[in-house]
């Protein structure tokens, strides 16, 4: 199956409030943010999740029980930062175990280690990617295979 996720972001950790309320994939990065650009500067990608739930991400991310996590991975004057993706509610668990075992965060401690789903999976992502290492790949056996594509440097993106 291929499925394309198209990211949103970014929002500041102060700004969360602003998150949507649908389900779907949730991206927790530690980032530099420059108030005068109005940018972030995207430095590690820490966490992946999802959720179905009413409220969607925007509850889910309020009182996050990594949230400690999130905050102490974080350097000298970076901050925690989000991005979002709108997933279907039947498509979440085979998006989020494909995106956790291609990016590997450190944070995540399940799906990381065996890609659960027998059928060949190919994710092409676009919009707020940069902080992802594969933008586009497919899965096939536990193998991920990265598609090279040339694209701009988005490492610095509007809010």
């Amino acid at each position: 199956a291929t499925y394309h996720i198209h990211i949103e972001g970014y929002w500041l950790d102060h700004n969360k409030s602003g998150l949507p309320d649908y389900s779907g994939i949730y991206f927790v990065f530690r980032c530099v943010y420059n108030s005068n650009a109005n940018t972030a500067d995207i430095k590690q990608l820490l966490y992946i999740g999802q959720t179905g739930q009413p409220g969607g991400i925007r509850n889910r991310l309020v009182n996050h029980e990594k949230y400690e996590e999130f905050q102490n991975a974080c350097k000298e004057n970076e901050l925690v930062c989000y991005a979002t993706s709108e997933v279907p509610v039947d498509d979440l668990d085979i998006i989020e175990n494909a995106l956790i075992y291609a990016e590997q965060p450190p944070i995540n401690e399940e799906l990381k280690d065996h890609f659960k789903y027998d059928e060949s999976t190919t994710i092409k992502t676009s919009g707020y990617n940069s902080g992802l290492e594969n933008k586009w790949f497919v899965i096939i056996n536990d193998e991920v295979a990265t598609i090279s594509v040339v694209e701009e440097d988005e490492n610095n993106r509007q809010f």
